[in-house]
Protein backbone atom coordinates (compact mmCIF):
# COMPACT_ATOMS: atom_id res chain seq x y z
CA UNK A 1 0.00 0.00 0.00
CA UNK A 2 1.52 3.47 -1.65
CA UNK A 3 0.04 5.33 1.83
CA UNK A 4 1.62 3.20 3.93
CA UNK A 5 5.16 3.31 2.52
CA UNK A 6 6.31 6.67 4.43
CA UNK A 7 5.36 5.19 7.96
CA UNK A 8 6.79 1.93 7.11
CA UNK A 9 10.10 3.25 6.43
CA UNK A 10 10.23 5.41 9.19
CA UNK A 11 9.85 1.54 11.48
CA UNK A 12 12.47 0.43 9.22
CA UNK A 13 14.49 3.53 9.95
CA UNK A 14 13.57 2.78 14.00
CA UNK A 15 14.54 -0.65 13.64
CA UNK A 16 18.23 0.33 12.18
CA UNK A 17 18.67 2.83 14.86
CA UNK A 18 17.84 0.49 17.54
CA UNK A 19 20.08 -2.50 16.50
CA UNK A 20 22.72 0.31 16.22
CA UNK A 21 22.03 1.41 19.85
CA UNK A 22 23.05 -2.54 20.82
CA UNK A 23 27.09 -1.60 19.54
CA UNK A 24 28.55 1.04 21.49
CA UNK A 25 30.93 2.32 18.83
CA UNK A 26 27.36 2.82 16.46
CA UNK A 27 25.69 5.12 19.34
CA UNK A 28 26.34 8.55 17.59
CA UNK A 29 25.34 6.98 14.30
CA UNK A 30 22.22 5.91 16.20
CA UNK A 31 21.34 9.35 17.22
CA UNK A 32 22.04 10.38 13.81
CA UNK A 33 19.27 8.02 12.45
CA UNK A 34 16.45 9.18 15.23
CA UNK A 35 17.31 12.68 14.00
CA UNK A 36 16.34 11.83 10.42
CA UNK A 37 13.37 9.39 11.48
CA UNK A 38 11.90 11.58 13.58
CA UNK A 39 11.02 14.36 11.23
CA UNK A 40 10.04 11.76 8.47
CA UNK A 41 7.22 10.44 10.83
CA UNK A 42 5.86 13.75 11.58
CA UNK A 43 5.94 14.62 8.01
CA UNK A 44 4.51 11.24 7.00
CA UNK A 45 1.55 12.18 9.85
CA UNK A 46 2.37 9.08 11.68
CA UNK A 47 0.67 7.68 14.32
CA UNK A 48 1.37 9.18 17.65
CA UNK A 49 2.61 6.11 19.19
CA UNK A 50 4.87 5.92 16.37
CA UNK A 51 6.63 9.47 17.10
CA UNK A 52 6.50 8.62 20.75
CA UNK A 53 8.53 5.39 20.48
CA UNK A 54 10.77 7.01 18.27
CA UNK A 55 11.48 9.83 20.84
CA UNK A 56 11.67 7.71 23.45
CA UNK A 57 14.33 4.91 21.94
CA UNK A 58 15.92 8.47 20.91
CA UNK A 59 16.06 9.43 24.51
CA UNK A 60 17.65 5.53 25.53
CA UNK A 61 20.79 6.65 22.43
CA UNK A 62 21.24 9.76 24.08
CA UNK A 63 20.94 8.25 27.86
CA UNK A 64 23.80 5.85 26.56
CA UNK A 65 26.14 8.90 24.98
CA UNK A 66 25.43 10.41 28.72
CA UNK A 67 23.71 13.54 27.29
CA UNK A 68 21.34 14.41 29.88
CA UNK A 69 19.74 17.25 28.66
CA UNK A 70 18.63 15.82 25.27
CA UNK A 71 17.98 12.81 26.97
CA UNK A 72 15.43 14.40 29.49
CA UNK A 73 14.12 16.78 26.32
CA UNK A 74 13.60 13.49 24.02
CA UNK A 75 11.64 11.77 27.04
CA UNK A 76 9.23 14.89 27.73
CA UNK A 77 8.46 15.25 24.55
CA UNK A 78 7.66 11.28 24.48
CA UNK A 79 5.59 11.90 26.94
CA UNK A 80 3.70 15.01 25.65
CA UNK A 81 2.91 12.82 22.51
CA UNK A 82 1.70 9.45 23.85
CA UNK A 83 -0.11 10.82 26.75
CA UNK A 84 -2.81 12.33 25.18
CA UNK A 85 -2.96 9.50 22.72
CA UNK A 86 -2.91 6.23 24.10
CA UNK A 87 -3.40 7.65 28.43
CA UNK A 88 -0.45 8.30 30.93
CA UNK A 89 -1.54 4.54 32.67
CA UNK A 90 -0.99 3.27 29.15
CA UNK A 91 2.97 0.86 29.19
CA UNK A 92 4.54 2.54 26.92
CA UNK A 93 3.67 5.79 28.46
CA UNK A 94 4.35 4.28 31.94
CA UNK A 95 7.76 2.83 30.67
CA UNK A 96 8.59 6.21 29.31
CA UNK A 97 8.32 7.92 32.37
CA UNK A 98 10.41 5.09 34.49
CA UNK A 99 13.08 6.01 31.67
CA UNK A 100 13.08 9.32 32.26
CA UNK A 101 12.65 8.44 36.41
CA UNK A 102 16.15 6.44 35.88
CA UNK A 103 17.45 9.25 33.59
CA UNK A 104 17.20 11.70 36.38
CA UNK A 105 19.19 8.78 39.01
CA UNK A 106 21.93 8.36 36.74
CA UNK A 107 22.06 12.32 37.17
CA UNK A 108 21.98 12.24 40.63
CA UNK A 109 18.68 14.13 41.19
CA UNK A 110 17.61 11.31 43.47
CA UNK A 111 14.30 13.50 45.16
CA UNK A 112 13.14 14.16 41.15
CA UNK A 113 13.66 10.61 40.88
CA UNK A 114 11.76 9.62 43.37
CA UNK A 115 8.80 12.33 42.54
CA UNK A 116 8.84 10.69 38.83
CA UNK A 117 8.49 7.70 39.96
CA UNK A 118 6.06 7.37 42.77
CA UNK A 119 3.14 8.34 40.99
CA UNK A 120 3.89 6.01 37.95
CA UNK A 121 4.37 3.24 40.22
CA UNK A 122 1.16 3.51 41.57
CA UNK A 123 -0.22 3.75 38.74
CA UNK A 124 0.82 0.59 37.19
CA UNK A 125 -0.13 -1.19 40.36
CA UNK A 126 -3.55 0.03 39.98
CA UNK A 127 -4.08 -0.92 36.40
CA UNK A 128 -1.16 -3.21 35.02
CA UNK A 129 -0.97 -6.99 36.31
CA UNK A 130 1.11 -7.79 39.61
CA UNK A 131 3.57 -9.26 37.09
CA UNK A 132 3.57 -6.35 34.57
CA UNK A 133 7.42 -6.11 33.68
CA UNK A 134 6.66 -2.56 33.59
CA UNK A 135 5.56 -2.16 37.07
CA UNK A 136 9.17 -4.37 37.90
CA UNK A 137 10.76 -1.69 36.05
CA UNK A 138 9.56 0.72 38.08
CA UNK A 139 10.23 -1.18 41.19
CA UNK A 140 13.87 -1.78 40.29
CA UNK A 141 14.58 2.06 39.61
CA UNK A 142 12.75 3.48 42.49
CA UNK A 143 14.54 0.74 44.66
CA UNK A 144 17.97 2.18 43.40
CA UNK A 145 16.97 5.33 43.85
CA UNK A 146 15.84 4.69 47.44
CA UNK A 147 19.09 2.72 48.73
CA UNK A 148 21.21 5.33 46.71
CA UNK A 149 19.54 8.08 49.01
CA UNK A 150 20.91 6.21 52.33
CA UNK A 151 19.04 6.32 55.67
CA UNK A 152 16.96 3.05 57.20
CA UNK A 153 13.74 3.70 56.71
CA UNK A 154 14.43 4.46 52.46
CA UNK A 155 17.05 1.42 52.88
CA UNK A 156 14.12 -0.96 54.05
CA UNK A 157 11.54 0.31 51.37
CA UNK A 158 14.61 -0.12 48.63
CA UNK A 159 14.94 -3.50 49.71
CA UNK A 160 10.95 -4.51 49.88
CA UNK A 161 11.31 -3.07 46.25
CA UNK A 162 13.96 -4.75 44.69
CA UNK A 163 12.84 -8.01 45.88
CA UNK A 164 9.67 -7.71 44.04
CA UNK A 165 10.60 -6.27 41.22
CA UNK A 166 13.37 -9.78 40.83
CA UNK A 167 10.62 -11.93 41.38
CA UNK A 168 8.72 -10.62 38.63
CA UNK A 169 11.69 -10.86 36.31
CA UNK A 170 12.95 -14.04 37.51
CA UNK A 171 9.10 -15.56 36.62
CA UNK A 172 10.39 -14.93 32.77
CA UNK A 173 13.72 -14.59 32.19
CA UNK A 174 17.02 -16.96 32.16
CA UNK A 175 18.77 -17.00 35.68
CA UNK A 176 21.98 -16.17 34.02
CA UNK A 177 20.15 -12.82 32.35
CA UNK A 178 22.23 -9.47 33.09
CA UNK A 179 18.94 -7.81 34.33
CA UNK A 180 18.82 -10.06 36.83
CA UNK A 181 22.34 -9.76 37.48
CA UNK A 182 21.75 -5.79 37.77
CA UNK A 183 18.54 -6.40 40.02
CA UNK A 184 20.12 -8.60 42.67
CA UNK A 185 23.04 -5.51 42.75
CA UNK A 186 20.35 -3.45 43.73
CA UNK A 187 19.14 -5.84 46.67
CA UNK A 188 22.60 -6.03 47.48
CA UNK A 189 23.19 -2.07 47.90
CA UNK A 190 20.31 -1.83 50.50
CA UNK A 191 21.57 -4.85 52.31
CA UNK A 192 24.96 -2.61 52.82
CA UNK A 193 22.85 0.14 53.10
CA UNK A 194 21.18 -1.66 56.49
CA UNK A 195 24.93 -2.86 57.44
CA UNK A 196 23.91 -6.68 56.36
CA UNK A 197 27.09 -7.58 54.52
CA UNK A 198 27.30 -10.99 54.54
CA UNK A 199 23.69 -11.03 52.87
CA UNK A 200 25.09 -8.37 50.23
CA UNK A 201 28.47 -10.28 49.32
CA UNK A 202 26.90 -13.31 47.52
CA UNK A 203 24.73 -11.47 45.16
CA UNK A 204 27.35 -9.22 44.45
CA UNK A 205 29.56 -11.85 43.88
CA UNK A 206 27.27 -13.97 41.32
CA UNK A 207 26.08 -10.29 39.81
CA UNK A 208 29.10 -8.97 38.82
CA UNK A 209 31.00 -11.48 36.49
CA UNK A 210 27.61 -11.80 35.14
CA UNK A 211 27.49 -8.03 34.16
CA UNK A 212 30.97 -7.89 33.16
CA UNK A 213 30.31 -10.46 30.77
CA UNK A 214 27.05 -10.04 29.15
CA UNK A 215 27.28 -5.65 29.34
CA UNK A 216 31.07 -5.20 29.47
CA UNK A 217 33.66 -4.14 32.05
CA UNK A 218 33.50 -0.52 31.55
CA UNK A 219 28.95 -0.65 31.36
CA UNK A 220 28.10 1.48 34.14
CA UNK A 221 26.32 -1.21 35.68
CA UNK A 222 29.46 -3.39 36.18
CA UNK A 223 31.17 -0.54 37.57
CA UNK A 224 28.11 0.20 40.29
CA UNK A 225 28.17 -3.44 41.23
CA UNK A 226 31.85 -3.13 41.68
CA UNK A 227 31.74 0.02 43.80
CA UNK A 228 29.28 -1.36 46.42
CA UNK A 229 31.11 -4.44 46.16
CA UNK A 230 33.96 -2.26 47.69
CA UNK A 231 32.26 -1.06 50.29
CA UNK A 232 31.81 -4.40 52.01
CA UNK A 233 34.17 -4.85 54.86
CA UNK A 234 37.32 -7.47 53.90
CA UNK A 235 35.79 -7.79 50.66
CA UNK A 236 38.61 -8.78 47.99
CA UNK A 237 38.68 -7.34 44.62
CA UNK A 238 35.72 -8.11 42.46
CA UNK A 239 35.84 -9.66 38.84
Amino acid sequence: NGADSPEKLVRVMNNLAVALMSQPERLEEAARAFDDAIPMARRAGAAPPVIGTLLTNQANVYTLLEDVAAAEAAYVEALEVMRPAIGADHPSSLTTAVSLASLYEFADDLARAEATLRPVLATALSTLPADHPTTAYAQNVLALTLCRQGGRAAALDGLELARASLRTRAAGLPPDHWALASGASVEALCLIELGRHDDARPLLERAIPLLVEQRGADHRLSARARAWYSRIPSAGPAH
